[in-house]
């Protein structure tokens, strides 16, 4: 009889115990993608290497901190619907659309000389509300980021790097999460950017500020210069088997 009375009351320890077990593994299930992906996120973004971040930066310098979060908020969406689409499994993809990449060279390289200071920046103020131009920062930021279907390959490189510890599921449910925390790693590394430099722009002198402007001025059309050989390689020199 005792020993029955004790099996009953484990049973009835074990359930609660279980449940907690289920609760965790779930909230690790979700964490984990999250994590990874604002590492992701936050880590990729710290280098000045393309064209949005080069001119989130640029903006940043000039003293206009909203437009350059604004289009870094738009490259960060485009970012993560990338890495959702890598988590996800679609890295394929990119063997049937090798064509986007050089094509996406063209569009970046418009983008590069398109994005120069207007000549009567009162004008344009003047001529463009607010709303209008957070929502064009936003779109193009969401733009500049879209085209470059390379994202696609370096997420499913940096996923692929992760895949043999068996730590994540691969799913579109965590995929959507994996993204949102992308997103928010690309976003709070140019938030702290844009802090940083709003802070300690004062002390820099306009002979120092000269002389970076004019480093990504040239920086983006070297950028450009490399992109538009890259294509005309493509297009014009690479065999229909390469292609």
């Amino acid at each position: 009889m005792e020993k029955e009375t004790e099996e009953a009351m484990e049973s009835t320890d074990s359930i609660p115990s279980s449940e907690f077990t289920t609760q965790v593994s779930l909230v690790l299930r979700l964490l984990l993608p999250l994590v990874a992906g604002f590492c992701f996120g936050f880590l990729g973004s710290v280098p000045i290497a393309g064209p949005t971040s080069a001119m989130v930066l640029k903006l940043g310098i000039q003293g206009k901190y909203t437009a350059g979060l604004t289009i870094a908020i738009g490259g960060a969406i485009s970012e993560a619907t990338y890495a959702g689409f890598a988590f996800w499994g679609f890295g394929s993809f990119l063997a049937g659309a090798k064509f986007l990449l050089p094509l996406s060279k063209y569009v970046a390289l418009d983008f590069e000389y398109d994005m120069k200071p207007s000549l009567d920046p009162d004008l344009e103020a003047s001529v463009q509300g607010p709303q209008g131009e957070v929502f064009k920062n936003i779109l193009m930021g969401l733009t500049m980021s879209g085209i470059n279907p390379a994202l696609l390959a370096s997420y499913t490189g940096a996923i692929a790097s992760v895949y043999g510890t068996g730590m994540l599921e691969f799913t579109l449910f965590l995929a959507v999460v994996f993204a949102i925390g992308v997103c928010c790693g690309v976003s709070t590394w140019f938030y702290l950017l844009l802090s940083l430099l709003k802070k300690y722009k004062q002390r820099l002198k306009n002979h120092t500020i000269d002389l970076i402007m004019r480093g990504l001025g040239c920086f983006l059309l070297a950028l450009g210069i490399l992109c538009a050989k890259s294509s005309f390689d493509y297009f014009l020199s690479a065999s229909p088997e390469t292609k």
